[in-house]
C-alpha cells in the first residue's frame, strides 16, 4: 500500500465516502494520518467509515450531503472549517452510471439526474471549497472521471457525457486556479469490483444464459491486463495524485484501468 508521509494532519474530503471507491480513499488516507471528512446521501454508510477511521485512532467527520444540492455542499465546507480549520483535499468521488438506456428511449429527467450528480456536484463542491484554499494559497483537488470518457459507452451516454465534462472541468479548473497554488487533477477508473458491478454482472449473466463467472471474464478481457481492479487500487492513485509526490501534476487526467483505454 502507498504511504505518502506529507499527507499527515492534512484534512481530506471525500464525497460518495460511503462505499466503493470512496470508502477505499476515506480509509487509505486516514492511514496516511490524514484528517478525513466522509460525505454522501446515506448517514448509516459515512458513520460506518467514520467509526472504522476512528477505530484506528484516526479523526474523521461524516457528513451526510447530497452533492446536487448547493445549501447541502455549502453545508458541508461550513463544517469541514468549523471542525478541522482547512480542507488540503477534495476528492469529488461522488458520481453513478443512471442506469443503461438506449438515447432514444431516454427520459430528459433520466440525462439530468446523470449530470446533477457525476458534473454539478463535482462544481459546486469546488465552488464552495475553493474559497479557503485561494486563501491559504494551497490545496489538491481530484475528480473522479471513468474510462467511459475516454470511449463513449453504447446504452450509457449520459453517464459517458457527464465523465467527459469532468475533462472539461478539470482542465478548465487547472488554468484557472493554478497561480493560486492549487492543484487540479483527475483519476479515471474502469471496471472496478464493487457490490453494484457484481449485481450487475448478475443480472447480466441472468439476461445472458451464462454464469457470473462467464460474465466477468469478459469485462475482465477488455483491458491487456485481463483483469478487473480493486477499489484500492484506485484509492492508491487518488491518494498519490493528491500528494506532493505528484507536485508536477496539474490539469491532468490519469487513466488507471489495467490499459483498457488502449482499446
Amino acid at each position: 500500500m502507498l504511504r505518502v508521509s506529507d499527507l499527515r494532519d492534512k484534512v481530506v474530503v471525500v464525497t460518495g465516502g460511503g462505499r466503493g471507491i470512496g470508502r477505499a480513499t476515506a480509509l487509505r488516507f486516514a492511514e496516511a494520518g490524514s484528517r478525513v471528512v466522509v460525505a454522501a446521501r446515506t448517514p448509516g454508510q459515512i458513520e460506518a467509515v467514520a467509526e472504522e477511521v476512528r477505530s484506528a485512532g484516526g479523526a474523521c467527520l461524516a457528513v451526510a450531503t447530497d452533492v446536487r444540492d448547493e445549501a447541502a455542499v455549502r453545508e458541508l465546507a461550513s463544517r469541514t472549517l468549523d471542525e478541522f480549520g482547512a480542507a488540503d483535499v477534495l476528492v469529488n468521488n461522488a458520481g453513478g452510471g443512471g442506469g443503461r438506456s438506449a438515447l432514444v428511449d431516454m427520459e430528459v429527467e433520466q440525462w439530468d439526474e446523470t449530470f446533477a450528480l457525476n458534473c454539478r456536484g463535482s462544481f459546486l463542491c469546488c465552488k464552495h471549497f475553493l474559497p479557503a484554499m485561494i486563501e491559504r494559497h494551497q490545496g489538491s483537488i481530484v475528480n473522479v472521471g471513468s474510462a467511459s470518457a475516454r470511449h463513449g459507452r453504447a446504452m450509457l451516454s449520459a453517464y459517458s457525457a457527464a465523465k467527459y465534462a469532468v475533462i472539461g472541468l478539470t482542465q478548465a479548473l487547472a488554468n484557472e486556479v493554478g497561480r493560486h497554488g492549487i492543484r487540479v487533477n483527475a483519476v479515471m477508473p474502469g471496471t472496478i469490483r464493487t457490490e453494484a458491478l457484481q449485481g450487475y454482472f448478475e443480472r447480466l449473466a441472468v439476461e445472458r444464459g451464462e454464469t457470473v463467472e462467464q460474465v466477468e471474464t469478459l469485462y475482465a478481457e477488455r483491458s491487456p491486463m485481463q483483469r478487473i481492479l480493486e477499489t484500492g487500487e484506485i484509492a492508491d492513485s487518488i491518494l498519490f495524485v493528491a500528494s506532493e509526490a505528484a507536485r508536477g501534476m496539474h490539469g491532468h487526467c490519469m487513466d488507471v484501468n489495467a490499459g483498457a483505454w488502449l482499446h
